[in-house]
């Protein structure tokens, strides 16, 4: 059997002992570790290079806190998909000129929309 990553281990140690479909409400503590471990690692994100280096996004890579699988192919596909997608997609995404930015951008503002929950 493989070692648990400290991420899968620390979100088994916090769900055990939880009621099926819990109210996180009643454990506050678990839920703000649970956050910050997700806002520290944004599991999953997936980072791509943007087909046309920003010209619609404004950024040459794009993260999304998705699944590789799950990001929509719009998101890289041709110019009129990529002008839509970037109009109409509600989700977070960042951007940026290398991969560590367009992660940052994208941690940045899962944080501000966090602060209006």
């Amino acid at each position: 059997m493989k070692e648990e990553s400290e991420l899968e281990e620390a979100v088994r140690r916090s769900i055990e002992g939880l009621p099926p479909r819990g109210n996180p409400a009643a454990h506050p503590e678990e839920g703000k570790r649970l956050l910050r471990i997700w806002l520290e690692t944004l599991h999953p994100t997936t980072v791509i290079r943007d087909r046309y280096n920003g010209l619609y996004s404004e950024g040459k890579w794009l993260a999304f806190s998705l699944y590789h699988d799950d990001v929509p192919g719009e998101a890289n596909g041709c110019d009129l998909a990529q002008i839509t997608f970037f109009e109409l997609y509600p989700g977070p995404y960042g951007q940026g000129e290398t991969p560590d930015k367009a992660f940052e951008d994208l941690r940045e503002k899962v944080l501000n929309t966090m602060a209006f929950l």
